[in-house]
């Protein structure tokens, strides 16, 4: 397994490669997968004149929660990539049942390839959560061509508060700002989620993704290791991210 496709299991956090195939099972209660479009939405409202008139290119859109939520509020065109063929079809179909197909397209590919093929874009939304396309200011550096002159960056993210995660080599907040403001971008709004928010966001997802583990154990029994070391690191990661981490939106202006 490359290194390429290390940070993909990472964002999954899987350690199997076989569980791959199971992904959309185990995830197909959730929409949002984690984001929180809604401060999005907000930012977006706040800060960028017509939104109607945006092109937005998501990399990583999972099952299109975003750019759904958007096209449906502001009248906006989009496109979104991800690698996950089941989430793309998901994608489609819930642009179909909120009425915005029309306006959005859902692309099975590579965000490695989608940042050299994609231009002219008014914003950009980026989940980032792992280096498939390097740390932050790489990855914003990458990212910025997609742009046009003075667009806009909707980044999500998480930072330490743990001090020992810290010199573990994870980013706290003040680095974080740190290492986007030293690619040039503008820090136009930010939002840190409360503990509060992470730990009911991560209660009920992982509530979900048990029930769906369950299921499969009982289907697949020769494959229990497998499960149960994946509902394992789920909620390992929420325990984590619960106590020693914090989610943080941003809206960044990238300058050409």
């Amino acid at each position: 397994m490359d290194n390429h496709d290390e940070q993909f299991m990472s964002s999954l956090d899987a350690c199997d490669h076989g569980i791959i195939e199971f992904i959309p099972y185990l995830l197909q209660d959730l929409w949002e997968l984690g984001s929180r479009p809604s401060l999005m939405l907000e930012m977006i409202e706040k800060h960028i004149e017509n939104p109607a008139k945006m092109q937005v290119l998501d990399l990583c859109c999972g099952k299109g929660a975003v750019l759904v939520q958007m096209a449906e509020r502001f009248g906006c065109t989009g496109v979104g990539v991800d690698l996950l063929p089941d989430f793309i079809a998901e994608a489609n179909e819930k642009a179909k049942m909120h009425s915005v197909a029309e306006k959005l397209q859902f692309m099975l590919e590579d965000i490695v390839e989608s940042v050299e093929k994609y231009h002219d874009k008014d914003l950009v939304v980026f989940g980032y959560d792992t280096e498939v396309l390097g740390d932050i200011g790489e990855s914003l550096s990458k990212i910025q061509p997609c742009l046009k002159p003075g667009g806009f960056v909707l980044l999500e993210t998480v930072f330490a508060v743990d001090e020992e995660l810290q010199s573990e080599g994870l980013v706290s907040r003040d680095l974080l700002i740190q290492e986007i403001e030293q690619t040039g971008a503008v820090i136009v709004d930010s939002c840190e989620w409360t503990q509060e928010d992470m730990r009911q966001l991560n209660s009920d997802n992982t509530a979900k993704i048990r029930k769906r583990t369950e299921e499969l154990i009982e289907k697949h029994p020769d494959h229990r290791e497998m499960f149960a070391e994946y509902i394992e690191n789920q909620e390992a990661e929420s325990a984590m991210l619960e106590e020693e981490m914090r989610g943080i939106t941003l809206l960044l202006k990238l300058e050409q």
